[in-house]
């Protein structure tokens, strides 16, 4: 059986805070909605700015409480490690919205 490295799973846990901005807009911090669309496009506008090299921009899409864990530089090192520790990025695959404890 095969672990997800540390850092893969603490940027996931990091995509939780960020979905529950999405809205209708494409403001980062517009209100939660139910439809799994604004949540995608929150999560992919945030992968974007990772890859582009924008860790700052990325961090400000997070919760308060994130935001507070984690410093914009810790957020960049962590996703500069990824690679290092899972490989390269071969392709992202379709996003999706899934309940988790009576959450979307």
């Amino acid at each position: 059986m095969t672990h997800a490295p540390k850092h893969l799973l603490l940027l996931m846990a990091l995509a939780l805070p960020i979905a529950a901005h999405a809205g209708g807009s494409d403001d980062d911090t517009a209100p939660a909605a139910h439809d799994a669309a604004p949540a995608i496009g929150i999560a992919d506008r945030f992968l974007a700015k990772l890859d582009a090299g924008d860790p700052a921009g990325a961090h400000a899409m997070l919760d308060e409480a994130a935001g507070k864990s984690l410093s914009a530089a810790q957020l960049g090192a962590v996703w500069s490690a990824l690679p290092q520790q899972a490989g390269a990025l071969r392709a992202r695959g379709a996003a999706r919205v899934t309940a988790q404890g009576g959450q979307n």
